[in-house]
């Protein structure tokens, strides 16, 4: 039996979803014997859905609370779908963005830093999967993350500037690399309670525009003109909800003031879910990443606004740069958006051109499987 840790994953945010359901795809179809791991906190309907199990680690102000299992039998600790740290063959990092400047070192370190020397004493691989990274100016989080780049076996960049924030502190040759977003390859599930019509506008908010942009009032007024504007054109404008806790709220008040039309607020289950609807969308507008990704990677047209240099790199990725929305222009961005949404003959452009870059990047994810699938053989016989 292969025992996979998964590190960085969150149940809250599709799009940490979508790497869970990418990673567990892959490797239940190379090998039938395979368990995932992860930390709590976890409820017992996410371990149910995803089938995993449960690690004997759970760290609460530096200390490892449930360290008492480890002297528990494995037959027991089994039963109960627990699995020991001793017990893990790879561990494998999808956080999507959680080392760089913004987060506390005691954070870093605690994610993996402090399991390093275990690890290696052990010949455990650990791999970064494709996320963003930096930036490092801070010497404390500096300091937290050298370990990490320094012992990993592979490290990969999602985007071009991280992978100079990586190369800019590295003091030993570790193997990093450029490889895109890897949840392009997870095929979409089927949402039973909406389906966009061939008129629909969908509209992905994110609080974070009005946390870390000066722009805030701006993306407001941005949104709810598409919404007006597409509503009197005879569209089908709609919000899709991609992490509950954060974003509805951004959906009341984009509405609030909106009484004359009604528009629906969906707010799918699942991360494939989600996908789905917007691969049945006509146009897509998405302040969440793995919105955008999820348009790009199924052809589907789509604008993003932005606040992190990780959306312009994505949509350099799908040579689709020009769908960044400049936010300090708004009605002659919500013009654009229109003249899209109207044209037929522009849509089909945009389609064409989408499948030939986004058959470039699943061609370009399945490399990075291949590499990662390599050293995985070198280690276990799978």
């Amino acid at each position: 039996m292969l025992n996979i840790e998964i590190k960085g994953i969150g149940f809250h945010n599709k799009g940490a979803e979508l790497m869970l359901n990418a990673i567990i795809d892959h490797f239940t179809s190379i090998s039938p014997n395979v368990r995932f791991i992860v930390e709590l906190p976890v409820s017992r309907r996410q371990l149910k859905q995803f089938n995993l199990h449960l690690k004997t680690r759970y760290l609460r102000r530096g200390h490892n609370i449930v360290r008492f299992l480890n002297f528990l039998p494995k037959f027991i600790l089994h039963k109960l779908n627990i699995v020991k740290a001793s017990e893990i063959n790879m561990v494998i990092d999808a956080s999507g963005y959680a080392y760089g400047d913004p987060f506390p070192p005691r954070a870093i370190r605690n994610k993996l830093a402090l399991e390093l020397e275990s690890l290696k004493q052990a010949g455990t691989p650990i791999i970064l999967m494709p996320q963003a990274f930096g930036p490092f100016k801070k010497d404390s989080v500096r300091s937290a993350f050298l370990p990490i780049l320094e012992q990993a076996d592979i490290i990969f960049a999602r985007d071009e500037q991280s992978l100079n924030y990586l190369n800019d502190i590295a003091k030993v040759t570790t193997r990093v690399e450029r490889a895109p977003d890897f949840t392009s390859l997870v095929t979409a599930d089927e949402y039973p309670h909406f389906k966009p019509g061939p008129k629909s506008l969908c509209l992905i908010p994110n609080l974070k525009m009005l946390q870390h942009t000066k722009l805030a009032e701006n993306y407001l007024d941005f949104f709810r003109a598409l919404l007006c504007k597409a509503k009197k054109s005879g569209y089908e404008p709609f919000l899709l909800v991609h992490e509950e806790a954060e974003d509805k709220p951004v959906c009341d008040k984009l509405l609030e003031n909106l009484k004359d039309y009604e528009f629906p607020v969906i707010i799918p289950a699942t991360a494939k879910e989600c996908k789905w609807v917007i691969g049945r969308s006509r146009l897509v507008v998405s302040s969440r990443y793995h919105g955008l990704i999820s348009a790009l990677s199924q052809a589907t047209p789509v604008f993003a606004t932005s606040w992190s240099h990780k959306y312009q790199a994505l949509l350099n990725d799908y040579d689709s740069s020009d769908k960044l929305v400049d936010l300090s222009s708004v009605n002659t961005e919500v013009e654009r958006v229109l003249e899209i949404l109207k044209s037929d003959e522009a849509l089909n452009t945009i389609r064409k051109h989408l499948q030939h870059n986004a058959e470039t990047q699943r061609q370009e994810t399945l490399k990075m499987w291949a590499t990662i699938d390599s050293l995985l053989s070198s280690k276990f016989s799978v």
